[in-house]
């Protein structure tokens, strides 16, 4: 059996998170146009655009399937 003080702790608990979702969207908001989330981005960016691509056609290949 929950004491009291359990119980209200659960109760603030659902209130702090049910206030939290209610406002996710402008959360995600400020997360996306943080600096650290936006450097991350344009770093990863630069990573992808040095790789190759996973499947090198040959010129062949795609003249054949047109």
């Amino acid at each position: 059996m929950k004491t009291f003080m359990e119980r209200q702790e659960q109760v603030n608990r659902e209130d702090w998170i049910k206030e939290i979702l209610r406002d996710k969207e402008k959360f995600i908001k400020e997360i996306k146009k943080s600096p650290a989330v936006i450097r991350k981005n344009q770093e990863a960016v630069e990573q992808l655009s040095k790789l190759k691509p996973p499947f090198p056609w040959e010129d062949s290949t795609l003249q054949n399937t047109k």
